[in-house]
């Protein structure tokens, strides 16, 4: 660039709920949700999007007897590292931050329209959906809201059985985009099968393995929840919630205890333990808009 020339300039739009519209650290808080209008600036053609839908609840559980299953973690958001959309100088696109979800319940997608080209769906409007809920009673863990990709599908927890099943550990999914950037979400993992005579403790819930490297950055080591029995009731422990990009799944519950909740955001709640606990909520979803202007 030639000396006297225009002078580009990095910038991040960062949308937050809570917060509100932060443009290189300063907020805005005056639609503190949103969903928001944000104008492309004269001379931007390309934005690069880092963001993530709201992670989903953990399951609740129930209290029977003898038998009583912990909740299966939620899954999280489908989450976007960097990816390189077009938009017309001048456009107003309206960004929208999916809120977290309650127990057992899907968290809301994160998304902006009016692009001219979005390369992880080929429309015009960047869509990351939520995580789904863990299931009340442990039937399953919550799976990536992402159809027809496939990736972090939420498990089946084991049968109930003399001898309590192991924890089914499924969960993360990710593959990289033709044009720069990666799309990646994790699924929650399930409780442990209960004993069905009431004499045997339940069983931990699940931690899944394949999602310790996104733990990793957040230095923390998630905690396999444990069951117990009591009287003649066995009681599982609560699944893991699915990890985000940016955010750390709820652990589960220990037998009888809420599952926790998510940290960071797009990241889902833990499954809670066995003998009517109520699971963890997920995070809330995040929007993040890289790009360089010209003044």
């Amino acid at each position: 660039m030639a000396l006297g020339g225009p002078v580009v300039r990095q910038h991040y739009v960062e949308f937050i709920r809570g917060t509100g519209v932060k443009l290189d650290g300063v907020a805005d808080a005056t639609s503190a949700n949103g969903p928001w209008t944000w104008v492309v600036p004269k001379d931007v053609s390309v934005i690069f999007v880092t963001g993530v839908g709201a992670g989903g609840g953990g399951g609740s559980s129930t209290s029977a007897t003898p038998s009583s299953r912990g909740g299966g973690g939620g899954g999280s958001g489908v989450g976007v590292v960097n990816i390189k959309c077009a938009v017309s100088p001048g456009a107003s696109l309206t960004v929208t931050v999916g809120a977290k979800g309650a127990a057992a319940t899907a968290g809301g997608g994160s998304t902006i329209t009016n692009l001219v080209f979005s390369p992880f769906d080929n429309t015009t409007t960047l869509d990351l959906k939520g995580g789904t809920g863990g299931v009340t009673g442990g039937a399953a863990g919550g799976g990536v809201g992402l159809a027809g990709y496939g990736i972090g599908v939420g498990g089946i927890a084991p049968s109930n059985a003399a001898t309590p099943g192991v924890a089914a550990n499924v969960g993360l999914g990710y593959f990289p985009q033709n044009i720069a950037g990666y799309v990646i979400g994790s699924s929650g993992a399930t409780c442990g099968g209960a004993s069905t005579n009431g004499a045997t403790a339940g069983n931990s819930g699940g931690v899944n393995p394949v999602t310790m490297w996104l733990h990793s950055g957040f230095m923390q080591t998630p905690t396999a929840s444990t069951g117990d029995q009591t009287g003649t009731q066995s009681r599982s422990g609560g699944g893991l919630g699915g990890p985000s990009i940016i955010g750390y799944g709820g652990n589960g519950g220990n037998a009888a205890t809420n599952g926790s909740n998510a940290t960071g955001y797009g990241a889902a709640g833990g499954g809670a333990g066995g003998g009517g606990a109520t699971g963890g909520s997920g995070s809330d979803g995040y929007i993040g808009i890289f790009y360089w202007s010209a003044d």
